[in-house]
């Protein structure tokens, strides 16, 4: 089979272009089954870490993290979801509190991906495909393939992206690195704002048994590059949970609520060629005129008093 996977996207804050660049490089490449490789989402409002105060909070990244799963969702109505770490932060903060994860909604649910199959692990054509919690280092997908002995694809490690091969007397194995789609200009990513090493923005696919790493042209200039997809005048949105958008009023506060007044000045506008309705005009020929709803008088009249 023909594999496409997707790096890390961490919605909300993915890269503007990432959707489009891995839905054109999987179209190239004929992919028959698309494998997200984990942290669909970022869940920050939830991190065990410090919180940036930039960031939305949980109910509205929520709403910001959901409208953009369904942005992939449309455009890869079935794939592989490799369950990351951020991806299970609710989980793993429900266990910390001592609720069991039944009580928590399932991912298909929760996210609007009737059709996403969910696991924490993938075997296609005797390759693993996995996010990679908990693991690191110069080669991480290495390390993994190493200590599984078969052919390996990971995410998780955004710096990384890249692949190796390995072989034996009996069998040859490949590593995938697969890198990321994030945008680490956002709050999320302020914890990495000054490490020498970026993120890789690139997907991987794999090719009747072949590994490829694509990355992401996204430099000044190049097809994927933000100015192509977000408009630079745009004001940025201020979020409001599920009633984004409206003010959230109490029941009990609408009796409180008064309705504005509506003004009762007149309005003033300009209407052309009627006569000037003043006795003492010296202009009684048709002219621009205001109407105040009183009496009817040229601009000259208006001039002179």
């Amino acid at each position: 089979m023909n594999i496409g996977i997707i790096g890390d996207t961490h919605e909300p804050v993915s890269r503007a272009g990432y959707l489009d660049f891995c839905s054109d490089t999987f179209e190239f490449y004929h992919i028959d089954e698309i494998v997200h490789i984990g942290d669909v989402v970022d869940w920050h409002g939830v991190s065990f870490h410090a919180k940036q105060p930039g960031c939305p909070g949980m109910a509205d990244e929520y709403a910001l993290a959901y409208a953009a799963v369904q942005r992939w969702q449309k455009r890869f109505p079935q794939l592989k979801w490799c369950i990351g770490n951020h991806d299970e932060r609710p989980a793993r903060l429900a266990l910390s509190v001592g609720m069991a994860e039944f009580c928590l909604k399932p991912y298909n649910e929760l996210w609007g991906v009737p059709n996403w199959e969910m696991n924490f692990e993938f075997e296609i054509d005797e390759t693993i495909y996995m996010h990679g919690t908990g693991r690191g280092g110069i080669h991480p997908a290495w390390n993994a393939m190493n200590k599984k002995r078969m052919s390996v694809v990971m995410g998780h490690c955004h710096t990384r992206s890249g692949m190796k091969w390995s072989t034996n007397f009996k069998q040859r194995y490949f590593c995938m690195d697969t890198g990321c789609g994030i945008n680490d200009r956002e709050f999320q990513f302020a914890y990495g704002k000054n490490a020498d090493a970026r993120p890789v923005l690139s997907c991987g696919v794999v090719i009747d048994g072949q590994p490829i790493v694509v990355a992401m042209k996204c430099g000044v200039g190049e097809k994927y590059h933000d100015s192509n997809f977000v408009d630079p005048n745009k004001k940025p949105v201020v979020f409001l949970g599920k009633h984004i958008g409206k003010k959230m009023v109490r029941p009990e506060d609408k009796a409180k609520v008064k309705t504005p007044r509506k003004s009762r000045a007149k309005a003033i506008h300009y209407s052309p060629t009627i006569d000037c309705t003043i006795p003492e005009c010296n202009t009684p020929a048709k002219v621009t005129i205001t109407n105040d709803f009183s009496k009817v008088t040229c601009k000259n009249c208006i001039k002179s008093t």
